[in-house]
Formats: structure tokens, sequence, C-alpha cells
């Protein structure tokens, strides 16, 4: 792990009371953030594409003398995932607007604060793959084509937004295939 020190000189002309200047501030993923780009994109790539949870990687950096906390890690997350958006939707552009689109959910299971406890509870990750393997990934609270909690977008949503075949997994169902949507 490499660890950056910013160390910014400020200058000003005494003599003719000119403006303060500063040197620029290293990319950071927030203004004012505390840790660099590097760093928050091995953190989602440990986490998304690794399957490691930011408590393990909390561990793992805390052994190599960086101390931070999961909650610090999981906003780093939230804002690298909100300067990620026009990528999330430049391939839900390409996703919908494919010919053939294929379509399938898992189960996932969520711990969720209910009531004051924390429970685990069942959601689902619907995963959408348009042409040139273009993949996209939506969360749901549920497992069912509606009643979603507000916000987010289910199959039934995403399939009202495409126009060509959509090819799924319908489960045990009979009607597995190839779907047209009018």
């Amino acid at each position: 792990m490499v660890v950056r020190v910013d160390r910014r000189e400020k200058l000003a002309c005494e003599d003719c009371e000119g403006e303060l200047v500063r040197a620029d501030k290293g990319d950071k993923v927030v203004d004012g953030g505390k840790f660099g780009t590097t760093f928050v994109s091995k953190l989602l790539v440990d986490k998304y594409r690794d399957g490691l949870p930011l408590n393990c990687q909390r561990q793992r950096f805390a052994r190599m003398g960086l101390p931070v906390s999961n909650s610090t890690l999981g906003d780093q997350v939230g804002w690298a995932t909100e300067l990620l958006r026009p990528l999330w939707r430049a391939a839900s552009v390409v996703v919908l607007g494919s010919g053939i689109m294929q379509l399938d959910g898992t189960g996932l299971a969520v711990r969720r604060k209910s009531q004051g406890k924390m429970q685990l509870k069942l959601g689902t990750l619907w995963g959408y793959i348009g042409d040139h393997e273009t993949t996209l990934y939506l969360y749901t609270s549920t497992g069912k084509k509606l009643r979603q909690r507000p916000g987010e977008l289910g199959p039934e949503d995403m399939l009202s937004r495409h126009s060509g075949y959509t090819v799924l997994d319908a489960g045990d169902n009979r009607d597995e295939g190839i779907l047209k949507m009018v």
C-alpha cells in the first residue's frame, strides 16, 4: 500500500497584497476527501469483482497500518457509485436497445434493519445482458416483478423499456424461451 501525503504550499505577495494562491489538490474521489482514486478503485474491485466484504477489507487495511471504519469504506463505495452512474446509464442504453436482451434473477440474502432488529431478507439481483455482451445488474428488495421499494427498477420496468426479443429463465414454468415484447 502506498500512502501519498499531499502538501500544498500557500504563496502570497506581501509587498503588493496579492491574492493567496495554493497548489492543486491531488486526485480524490470526493473533493476534500481522504482517499485517492486508486484506493477507491481497488476497494470497488475487491468488493464487487472478488467478493471481499468491506469488513474484511477494513481488517486487511488495519493489518497494513491503515485504520479505517466500515462506515468510511461504505461512504467511499457510495460516492464512487455516484461517479460511475453515467457508465451505468450508458450500459442500460445498450442493453435496452439490443435486439435480444437476456434476463435472469438470482435470490440474494441481505441484512436489513426492521423494527429495530437486524433481519435477513431475500432480495434479487437481476442480470440483463444485451448486444456485445454488455451486462447490467440491478438489485431489488423483492423477487417480484412489481412492488419493489420506491425508486427501484424491477424486471417489469425494464421489460417495458425494451422493444426487442427477451430471453429469460422462467424457472419451473413452461413459458421459458424467447418472448416478443410489444
